[in-house]
C-alpha cells in the first residue's frame, strides 16, 4: 500500500507540474485499494480499523493507522516539495513557485466518522491557493 500511495503523489506531482491538470485527488487506501497496510502491516485493514492488534508486529490497529497516516502526510510533503522547486508567478505576478498558487487538502476519506476511531477527523490546509484563501 505504502509503495501505490507513493506512485500516486509522484502521478499526481507530474500531472500538475505538466499542467495536465489543476486538481489531483489522492485515495489513501483505507479498505478500499488494499485489504492491508503493506509497508507497514500485513493485517487486514477492516481488522485494523476496528482496533484489533496485529498478530505478526504486535502493534495495536490504532498504532499502525497512526503510522499510516504519518506516512501518508510525509507522502503529501514530497509532493509540496516538488511543487516548491518549479517557479511560477505568484498571482500578484511576484516570483515564486507553484507551491505558492496551491491549496492542498489533507483529510479524511472516511468522512468524519469512521467507526471506532471517532468523530471530528482533522482537515489540515497548506496554502492558500495564490492568495484567494484568506488565513
Amino acid at each position: 500500500m505504502t509503495e501505490i500511495v507513493a506512485g500516486q503523489c509522484d502521478i499526481a506531482a507530474a500531472a500538475l507540474i505538466s499542467g495536465l491538470t489543476n486538481v489531483v485527488t489522492i485515495v489513501s487506501g483505507l479498505c478500499a485499494l488494499s485489504t492491508d497496510y503493506s509497508g507497514i502491516s500485513n493485517y487486514g485493514t477492516h481488522a485494523l480499523g476496528h482496533g484489533l492488534v496485529d498478530p505478526e508486529s504486535k502493534l495495536s490497529g490504532a498504532e499502525i493507522l497512526s503510522r499510516y497516516h504519518n506516512f501518508l502526510a510525509g507522502e503529501a510533503n514530497r509532493l509540496l516539495q516538488k511543487l516548491e522547486a518549479v517557479p511560477e508567478p505568484k498571482a500578484n505576478g511576484e516570483a515564486g513557485t507553484m507551491l505558492d498558487n496551491t491549496l492542498l487538502v489533507f483529510m479524511s476519506d472516511s468522512a468524519n466518522r469512521q467507526h471506532t476511531h471517532g468523530e471530528n477527523w482533522p482537515v489540515v490546509l497548506v496554502g492558500d491557493w495564490g492568495g484567494r484563501i484568506a488565513a
